[in-house]
């Protein structure tokens, strides 16, 4: 993986700046949301992760 992530930043180092910041900006578009989104998903994740079949599971995971 550090290496696919090498490469992927080679390549990036070698592309125009002005393309990059433009396809940065369409990327993010239209997540102005996130801002109230993104606190309601944490409270969702935590509750799954703290319920008993993850935390099992996670022990099982453990005593390999």
């Amino acid at each position: 993986m550090d290496e696919a992530i090498e490469c992927f930043l080679e390549k990036l180092l070698q592309s125009n700046p002005v393309a990059l910041s433009e396809m940065k900006r369409i990327t993010w578009q239209h997540t102005e949301h996130w801002i109230e989104e993104l606190p309601k998903n944490a409270e969702i994740s935590g509750k799954l992760v703290l319920s008993q079949q993850t935390k099992q599971m996670l022990a099982k995971f453990k005593n390999r």
